[in-house]
């Protein structure tokens, strides 16, 4: 089982009330704490993710979002995976077109940022 099947945003999720219809033509760029464990050092790396997404029939439901992204709290992973990770779960969701998701961390005494720009044809099972 991959380390992010737990946490997986699919679409039987979005048609159970993780998505929000509307009627609006609107884009929306929702930011939030984001954590998880480091693969190289033995600690918890600490950062932020802003996903970025245009209405199109539909909106993430932010509390869905927020316990999606809690989810990653315990995947050992990189900054570069988890974000790639999040903007293809979310790059598939019914009723959005995802427009990016961008991850800051400081780690390493550095500033650290990763955007991913995901398209439905770039997600893997």
């Amino acid at each position: 089982m991959s380390i992010f099947a737990r946490q997986q945003w699919s679409t039987e999720r979005s048609r159970s009330g993780q998505t929000i219809p509307i009627d609006a033509d609107v884009r929306i760029a929702a930011t939030g704490p984001l954590t998880h464990l480091c693969p190289v050092v033995d600690e918890v790396d600490e950062g932020r993710v802003t996903i970025t997404w245009q209405c199109n029939g539909a909106t993430l439901e932010l509390h869905a979002l927020a316990e999606y992204l809690r989810g990653f709290k315990d995947a050992r992973v990189s900054h570069e995976q988890i974000t790639d990770r999040i903007g293809h779960d979310l790059s598939v969701v019914d009723g959005i077109e995802l427009v990016s998701v961008e991850s800051t961390w400081t780690t390493a005494g550095m500033e650290v940022r990763c955007v991913s720009t995901p398209t439905p044809a770039r997600v893997t099972p």
